[in-house]
C-alpha cells in the first residue's frame, strides 16, 4: 500500500522562484502540497548572490565562495534527510563531481529519492556559457548513476523517459506546464502590424539565429505587414529585419509575449533538442499565440499541425507557415484558442497536479 509522503525534502540547483525549469516543474504545486498536508523544504545549491552572476563569465572568487556554501548546504542535507519521508532532487544534487550526495541519502541514509530532469543532461551541455563549470563537470555516467539510486523519475517528456528507463524501471512522464490562471492571453489593442516572435535565452538564441535567412526572406515580401521581436536575457539586433529586442522580465512576461501575433520554436534535429520539453510552445500556446515549430521532441507532441500550429521542417514549409498565418487572422485567432485548450487539457496546473503530487508516494 502506498503512503502519501508527510515531509519533502527538494534539493535544487537554483533558489525558490529564480529559475524557469524550477518555477515550472515543480515550484507551482507547493501550496497544493501544503493544502494536502504535505510539508516541504527547499535547499538550493546556489543563493541569490551567486545565482545572478552564476552564467556570466569573470567574477571567479565570488564563484567559488557561493560553490563553497553550496557544498557546505548539501553537506547540511546529509544532517536533517532523515526527517524526511522524500528526497526531491532536481537535475543533480551538485554541479560539480560525481553523484556522492544521492548516493548517500539513497544507499546508506536508505531515503527514497525522486528525481526529476527535463533536459538531456547526460550529454555535455553545448549550450553552457560558463566554461569553468563545463571543466568541472563530471563524465556523462552520472545522470544515470543517479537515476540507478532513485526511487522514482520524473521525466519532462518521453525522450527523457525512455532514457532514464535503461536504469530504473519507476519512470513517469511529468511535464513541463504553466499555470493558465496566469498564462491567460491579453487583449490588446490592435496593432498596425503582425509581430512575430521568439522567447529563449543567450543560451539558446544559436537557434533562433539558425532560421534568420527564412526570415529574411519573408521580412523582403511582407516590410509593411510584419515586425519581429526577441525576447531574452540580453539584447540584440540584427541589420536585415525589423526587429524589437526586449530584456526578459519575469514580472512582465505575460505583457511581453501578449504582443506576438506568431510564436516560433525552431530548434535542431539532435539528440539535446530532443530532450527538450517545449516550454517556448506551451508559453505561445498558453496564450491563445498560433505557433509554428520544428518536428523536434514535445513539440509533436504539443502542436497539431494545422489545428494549433504548423509543424515545419524545411524553409519552403516554414514560408508557407507564415503566409498562411499572416493572410488570415481569423485563422491565427482559432488556432490559438485550440492551442491554449490544449495545454488547459494536458500541460497546465489543474491538469498535472494531482499527478505531480499521487507520484510522490
Amino acid at each position: 500500500m502506498k503512503v502519501t509522503p508527510k515531509k519533502v525534502l527538494f534539493i535544487t540547483p537554483y533558489p525558490f522562484d529564480s529559475a524557469g525549469s524550477q518555477r515550472f516543474r515543480f515550484e507551482q504545486y507547493f501550496t497544493y502540497l501544503q493544502e494536502h498536508n504535505i510539508f516541504y523544504k527547499q535547499v538550493p545549491f546556489l543563493d541569490q548572490t551567486t545565482w545572478k552572476i552564476f552564467y556570466k563569465e569573470g567574477k571567479l572568487l565570488i564563484k567559488a565562495w557561493g560553490f563553497v556554501k553550496g557544498l557546505l548546504r548539501r553537506l547540511y542535507c546529509l544532517f536533517i534527510v532523515s526527517a524526511y519521508d522524500r528526497v526531491f532532487i532536481h537535475r543533480e544534487a551538485a554541479p560539480i563531481g560525481p553523484p556522492i550526495i544521492e548516493y548517500i541519502i539513497a544507499k546508506i541514509l536508505q531515503k527514497k529519492i525522486i528525481f526529476d530532469f527535463d533536459d538531456s543532461i547526460w550529454l555535455s551541455d553545448s549550450s553552457t556559457s560558463n566554461t569553468t563549470l563545463r571543466k568541472l563537470k563530471s563524465s556523462g555516467n552520472k545522470t544515470s548513476k543517479i537515476i540507478e539510486y532513485s526511487y522514482k523519475v520524473y521525466a519532462g517528456n518521453q525522450y527523457l523517459a525512455d532514457y532514464a528507463s535503461h536504469y530504473n524501471s519507476n519512470v513517469v512522464v511529468v511535464p513541463t506546464i504553466v499555470n493558465t490562471d496566469h498564462h491567460k492571453p491579453l487583449r490588446n489593442q490592435k496593432k498596425s502590424k503582425i509581430c512575430i516572435g521568439w522567447t529563449g535565452t543567450h543560451t539558446t538564441l544559436k537557434h533562433f539565429e539558425a532560421i534568420i535567412p527564412t526570415l529574411e526572406k519573408l521580412y523582403k515580401k511582407h516590410k509593411e505587414t510584419i515586425y519581429f521581436k526577441l525576447i531574452a536575457n540580453k539584447q540584440v539586433h540584427y541589420d536585415t529585419l525589423d526587429l524589437v529586442s526586449t530584456i526578459w522580465n519575469k514580472n512582465g512576461e505575460i505583457d511581453q509575449l501578449s504582443e506576438l501575433d506568431i510564436g516560433i520554436m525552431p530548434l535542431p534535429n539532435d539528440k539535446w533538442s530532443n530532450g527538450k520539453c517545449g516550454f517556448k510552445a506551451i508559453q505561445y500556446m498558453a496564450l491563445e499565440i498560433p505557433t509554428i515549430v520544428s518536428p523536434v521532441g514535445m513539440n509533436t507532441q504539443l502542436i497539431e499541425n494545422n489545428i494549433t500550429g504548423f509543424i515545419c521542417e524545411s524553409e519552403d514549409e516554414w514560408l508557407m507557415a507564415f503566409e498562411t498565418l499572416i493572410a488570415n487572422e481569423s485563422l491565427r485567432i482559432q488556432m490559438g484558442k485550440k492551442a491554449r485548450q490544449k495545454i488547459i487539457n494536458e500541460f497546465s496546473y489543474e491538469s498535472t497536479k494531482d499527478l505531480f503530487v499521487s507520484n510522490l508516494c
